[in-house]
């Protein structure tokens, strides 16, 4: 169902209700179909409104995905295990499950953003800014050359993609170096866990994984996640 016209916005929210509306719009219509001129009938302004905040439909996508990336982000950092001192955990593989099980809630509960973020839209709209318009994969790749010969990253230099990304790549790494994962290539590491959750992600949403299982993305998720655990814990016995 539209969402309810509004009778006038203040110029400040103006751009936010745009996103909103985009966001709720996609849940009825694919991507490609979503328009400016349809936003702008449902918040209840004039179709040349938009056009002070947004150049054109892309831009408005771009930011929407912007958007999801960033509550992709506070999703699996909210997974993050800290203490009353808000020091990190000594266990990462269990914040390794944690961030996979929410990654994959994530993509369940917001399909559309998620499909636009990561999926075949992608290819058709020239997102900005430049890095947002790279392969996830290939980010995350670079992404981990970086971390492994820094100490670290002011949070507010990455784009979104990054930021949600990095959220992985720094358990994946804090994991060596406590030694509880296995001492891999990185990058390899942070591309299984991020094909995997992605996968089932993808599976779920289309509908493909199970339906008969009560309580699927649970289930599955829980399961799939610690097959990932079990993969990258360093064993007991190995050096034995």
């Amino acid at each position: 169902m539209p969402s309810q016209l509004k009778k006038s916005y203040h110029h400040h929210d103006l751009r936010r209700s745009l996103i909103d509306e985009a966001i709720s719009l996609m849940q009825e219509v694919e991507i490609n179909q979503l328009s400016l001129r349809e936003i702008s009938r449902r918040i209840g302004v004039s179709r040349k409104v938009p056009y002070r905040h947004f150049a054109d439909k892309e831009e408005l996508l771009t930011a929407v995905a912007e958007e999801g990336f960033l509550l992709l982000r506070d999703t699996l950092e909210a997974k993050i295990h800290k203490g009353s001192d808000n020091h990190l955990s000594d266990n990462p593989l269990k914040e390794l499950q944690d961030i996979g099980v929410a990654y994959i809630q994530f993509a369940l509960e917001h399909p559309s953003q998620y499909r636009l973020m990561f999926g075949k839209y992608r290819k058709t709209l020239t997102l900005q800014p430049p890095d947002l318009a790279k392969a996830p994969g290939e980010v995350l790749a670079m992404l981990v050359d970086a971390a492994v010969q820094q100490e670290g990253f002011d949070k507010v230099s990455l784009n979104a993609q990054a930021q949600a990304l990095m959220v992985l790549i720094n358990v994946v790494i804090r994991g060596q170096q406590i030694g509880v994962f296995r001492e891999d290539d990185p990058k390899q590491l942070a591309l299984a866990a991020w094909s995997l959750v992605h996968g089932l992600s993808m599976l779920l949403i289309d509908g493909m994984a199970f339906e008969n299982i009560p309580q699927p993305v649970t289930f599955l998720s829980t399961i799939i996640t610690q097959f990932l655990v079990d993969g990258f814990a360093i064993r007991k016995n190995a050096h034995s």
